[in-house]
């Protein structure tokens, strides 16, 4: 380790050894000395240095020892430089991610340095097609003169890209190789090695981080771990901005929206509002041409067509059923072509003419349903394809050009009203009786003396009833507003004004009113020409508009007084979400687009608080809330649901797309290290996703209900992972599982109950259930009380204090409970166990877990029943932990129980005599064990010094071990 030899490494002094700086100084380490020399034994991290130079990390073990009769120091060093230096280069990508910005691209450039840095190269750089190009978007130390961008042929990232795999691509010697010849940039710049990652997000591969090296280089395991790390932050970085690129497009489309409308209606010419709307429109979808016409007797007619901003004059007419628009005339709906070639509705000589490769018609409809004419757009640029979202745009522009339209043909019906009125006979009765419009002339008797058939429909009465007969006042509402209209008229020249007039039956009926004197040549007034619309049912609509705005306005207030906020961590509390949810339910189910809802859980978060305290939970808990607000889109929604639950609401995504990012989530979440320069820990959650349309959703709370239901599910399988109802209705349960989960789920249902009643009851309740397993298996029953006993001698052998000896009895009595949710024929099988029966077995500490855990005063024994499986050298289940990672009480059940097996008799093979049990618990030690336990356990087997003190244990639990920076 340090590369002296024996002789000279016994002359050297701690200062020779360490880095000499502070704190890693002779006068520190004498400080830990001197603790130790107190029989305070010491465990800490050292920067050490060997003979060539090299500093290094190591942790030292230091102790007092009887060796050779006499008290002296005993260290034991253990390098873990490579440890040390992995928790570097993920705490530097910790704080990376910490810093990330709202701009992708800068977060993008930042995690490409960070690559280059954590990996000593020489330039590093992410590559991403754009346009055809190989274009390197984040780039760190490039030399001068580097082509950021080129045809992508060739290029190693492009194969990268091309190859689209899980792993780092890693090319040694590449001025050997054929990329040489291929990659300009090797023969450049003389580089030797490269490694490089695939990027993806949506399941596609969209680009390749890499590093490059002038010289021969190897990458570690460690070193793959880490580009690999970042190339998927810079994944969720890129669709980031992709989400951003399309806020901005939708932005700019909807001014284009609300430029376009205000213009529009002020125009009262049809053909000039189907020239502005053809132009808007093109803007609006990047559309390179396009056209507009409108329908007449029965077809629709093209007047004018737009390519590129130049105006060609056509004519084109399309009956029902004719091409495109002869099926937007017969459906009344959207339509798109993205392959003209192959599409039965485009009119082979349509198709010449205009020359397009994919169109899209919007049909454009009046207030009262009825077909207006159709909006056509060709060639989207760049040969993209229309989409859903040019549709829905198209037709809110489609929209407000059909208000246009209808204003401009009122004006025509009252001009071509006012002319037939100047004419007379058949001309005069044809057209006015055939206009869509309430025509009526009143004379100098006050009477009227021109009543047309559109009036009788809208006003009740018949000719005969009204001509000579009938006055302004029997159609307002009173007289005084009748001379008012008459009034404003003979002033100003015209009365133009919306409002109620009323049927002969009382109702009212809502008009736009036009009424206009008509004088002789002397300048009296002859006649009153009157022109009205019915605009019932537009107000109508409009009124139910301006009801749900104020609504929306009361409701906006209502949330306003509302706390919606959650204190602790800032974003949106549960009541926020029960106000919104079945709204954002409603626009989803009302437009078909997709809401999909991730739940998320913190395992086991209560056993931070009664570790570390509240203060320190607090704490983990804003940095989770500040994290997750960074991994999710700038429209999604995070909500604190409850003590360590949080929401994340999507609108816009499918059930897929919501699990990928809570698997995005869940893995960003298990690398980062919470809390504070004291205490760090890494939280493992459990996520669960429901989404409408594919999840059977009724009300907006159902998503919640099932995303509940989901997640605990998830909790039962282990927790720490992602589930969709997907995945549960994939699961087959077979009926040895249905019996073990009813097994489990009474036994949970009996605790949760018996927790209600006194401490000790509920103590004695669950021991007597522990018993019950030797019903299930005869072996665990008797093993357990030997596994009892010898992990209450173990614990006080190594001094323990009382309360931890009893805590680690009780665990002891409990950690084979989980055996409850294992199947009996796997229990009492004779053969060796297969795979997936051994993975069975492997659940049993996690079920026994999750049956103590609603328990809140025997929280302390549920970590020793969980790990009691895990090896010293890490290679244990369920969490791989390792060394003093830990807990003690779990080492001591560890050891007691593996003993005791190999001293009995199983299905399988005989037991092993004690002096060979005692063989393999012994050279399991350092590997399996912990050997300060193995030693304790050994003392009392052989039992070669009855009447000795216990043997003082290291207190590594209430070590505090100082990290050196």
């Amino acid at each position: 380790m340090y590369f002296y030899p024996k002789e000279e490494m016994l002359n050297l002094s701690v200062h020779a050894l360490s880095a000499g700086e502070k704190p890693f100084t002779q006068d520190e380490a004498m400080k830990f000395m001197r603790k130790a020399a107190d029989d305070e034994p010491q465990i800490f991290e050292w920067l050490a240095r060997d003979k060539l130079g090299r500093l290094f990390w190591v942790e030292v073990n230091l102790k007092r020892a009887v060796i050779g009769g006499r008290y002296r120091l005993l260290a034991m060093v253990r390098d873990i430089d490579e440890r040390k230096q992995t928790e570097q280069r993920l705490e530097a990508i910790n704080e990376a991610f910490l810093a990330f910005t709202t701009e992708p691209l800068e977060n993008i450039n930042h995690l490409t340095a960070l690559c280059g840095k954590l990996l000593n190269a020489d330039s590093a750089l992410y590559n991403r097609l754009e346009k055809g190009l190989l274009c390197s978007c984040g780039q760190w130390n490039t030399p001068p003169g580097f082509n950021p961008s080129g045809k992508p042929d060739g290029h190693i990232c492009y194969d990268v890209i091309k190859g689209g795999g899980e792993d780092a691509v890693f090319m040694p010697n590449l001025q050997d190789s054929e990329y040489a010849k291929t990659d300009p940039n090797i023969a450049q710049y003389n580089l030797k090695s490269y490694m490089g990652y695939p990027v993806k997000f949506g399941g596609a591969c969209v680009g390749s981080l890499c590093v490059v090296y002038t010289y021969d280089y190897v990458p570690s395991v460690e070193d793959k771990k880490i580009i690999g790390i970042l190339a998927s932050a810079i994944g969720v970085e890129e669709e980031r901005r992709l989400e951003s690129d399309a806020l901005v497009k939708r932005d700019y489309q909807l001014e284009i929206l609300s430029r376009t409308s205000q213009h529009i209606n002020q125009i009262l010419e049809a053909p000039v509002i189907l020239r502005t709307l053809v132009a808007a429109a093109m803007e609006l979808v990047e559309a390179n041409a396009g056209t507009a016409g409108l329908l007449a007797g029965g077809v629709m007619e093209f007047n004018e067509y737009n390519r590129g901003g130049r105006l060609e004059p056509v004519h084109y007419v399309f009956g029902p059923g004719s091409g495109v628009a002869g099926w937007v005339i017969n459906t009344m709906k959207p339509y798109i072509a993205n392959d003209p070639e192959h599409d039965s509705h485009i009119l082979p000589e349509a198709g010449k003419e205009f020359g397009f490769y994919n169109l899209v018609n919007i049909p454009i409809i009046g207030y009262s349903g009825e077909l207006l004419g159709c909006l056509s757009m060709h060639n989207k640029k760049d040969h993209g394809p229309f989409d859903t979202q040019d549709v829905f745009m198209l037709q809110g522009l489609a929209a407000g050009a059909a208000v246009a339209l209808e204003n401009a043909k009122m004006v025509v019906n009252v001009k071509e009203a006012a002319s037939a009125l100047s004419e007379s006979g058949k001309r005069h009765k044809l057209v006015t009786e055939n206009i869509p419009l309430h025509i009526g002339v009143i004379d100098k008797s006050g009477k009227f003396s021109i009543w047309n058939k559109y009036s009788e429909k809208m006003f009740g009465y018949t000719s005969e009833e009204a001509i000579g007969k009938l006055t302004p006042a029997d159609i307002h509402e009173s007289k005084e507003d009748a001379d008012e209209v008459l009034r404003t008229a003979a002033k100003e020249g015209i009365f133009d004004r919306e409002l109620n007039m009323v049927h002969r039956s009382g109702r009212f009926v809502r008009c736009r009113l036009v009424v206009v004197p008509y004088r002789d040549a002397s300048g009296d007034i002859v006649n009153f020409y009157g022109f009205a619309e019915d605009i019932t049912k537009r107000s109508e609509a409009e009124k139910s508009r301006e009801d749900l705005h104020a609504e929306l306005v009361k409701s906006n207030e209502r949330l306003k007084q509302l706390a919606l906020k959650d204190t602790q961590t800032g974003l949106y509390n549960h009541r926020y979400l029960s106000e919104m949810i079945e709204s954002e339910f409603y626009r989803a189910k009302r437009y078909s687009h997709p809401l999909s809802l991730i739940m998320l859980d913190i395992d086991y978060f209560k056993s931070i608080n009664d570790l570390y305290g509240h203060e320190f939970g607090d704490l983990v808990l804003k940095q989770l809330a500040h994290y997750l607000k960074r991994m999710v889109r700038r429209y999604d929604v995070v909500i604190r649901f409850g003590g360590e639950e949080f929401i994340i609401l999507s609108s816009g995504i499918a059930r897929d797309k919501a699990f990928a990012l809570g698997q995005r989530i869940l893995d960003a979440i298990n690398l980062y290290n919470f809390g504070d320069k004291e205490h760090s820990v890494r939280l493992k959650m459990s996520v669960a996703v429901a989404a409408y349309p594919e999840d059977k959703i009724m009300i907006g709370m159902d998503l919640v209900n099932m995303a509940d239901s989901i997640l605990s599910k998830v909790k039962e399988s282990g927790g720490n992972s992602i589930y969709s109802s997907e995945n549960l209705n994939k699961e087959k349960k077979d009926d040895e599982g249905k019996n073990a989960s009813t097994d489990v789920r009474f036994l949970k249902d009996r605790i949760e109950k018996l927790t209600k009643r006194g401490k000790q009851n509920l103590i004695e309740s669950i021991f007597a259930f522990a018993r019950t397993i030797e019903l299930k298996d005869h072996y665990t029953g008797e093993h357990v009380e030997k596994t009892v006993h010898y992990a209450t001698q173990i614990a006080k052998v190594l001094d323990l204090p009382p309360e931890e000896i009893e805590n680690i009895k009780q665990a002891a009595v409990l950690h084979d409970l989980g055996k409850i949710g294992v199947s009996d024929k796997i229990l009492h099988k004779k053969s060796k166990l297969s795979k997936k029966e051994y993975e069975e077995i492997k659940r049993h500490p996690q079920i026994a877990a999750d049956i103590i855990r609603p328990v809140q005063f025997m929280h302390d024994i549920v970590p020793l029943v969980l790990y009691h499986h895990e090896r010293w050298d890490g290679n244990g289940y369920p969490a791989g932990m390792a060394g003093d990672e830990i807990p003690m009480g779990a080492r001591i059940i560890a050891i007691a129980d593996v003993y005791q097996a190999l001293t009995s008799n199983r299905t399988y093979r005989k037991a092993y005599p004690k002096n060979e049990a005692m063989r393999i618990i012994k050279n399991g030690a350092g590997t399996q064990f912990d050997p300060l336990v193995v030693d304790a356990l050994l003392i009392i087997l052989k039992k070669e010094t009855p009447a000795k003190k216990p043997v003082k244990r290291e207190r590594r639990t209430g070590i505090k071990i100082r990290k050196m920076r």
